[in-house]
């Protein structure tokens, strides 16, 4: 078997409770209602960005700057750098991947790190046109 160069991250597969374990287990469960009311799951806490946490209830700047500090741990997600050049790769396709399983349905489900890594976003297209 062919190996990838990137695996899933576990907590994609948390549910909100998880979650709610989760933000508690980083010293900020004051957020766990705000986690659990905006449906925050595993797939959805790379979406958690410095300005829709504001949205949702987390206020705290520091407290925002601990949490997608954490996010990106857990995701093991590169920490984004401003001083690149815009000729650079825009996104490590890990990352890439992590956003797409962000998402839901029966296509993203079975998307698996190999498969990404080979045939990228074109796995996701095929058989969606009729001829």
């Amino acid at each position: 078997m062919a190996s990838t160069c990137f695996t899933t991250p576990s907590c994609l597969n948390w549910t909100i409770e998880d979650v709610e374990v989760w933000i508690k287990s980083i010293k900020l469960p004051q957020y766990k209602c705000c986690m659990s009311q905006n449906f925050i799951d595993g797939r959805k806490l790379i979406l958690l960005t410095a300005s829709n946490l504001t949205q949702i209830g987390v206020k705290d700047f520091e407290h925002i700057k601990t949490i997608t500090r954490e996010v990106r741990h857990l995701l093991e997600v590169e920490e984004p750098y401003w001083n690149v050049s815009i000729a650079d790769e825009r996104v490590l396709p890990r990352t890439q991947f992590i956003e797409q399983k962000s998402r839901t349905g029966v296509k993203i489900d079975a998307l698996t790190p190999y498969e990404y890594h080979c045939r990228g976003f074109t796995l996701l297209t095929e058989g969606d046109v009729q001829t």
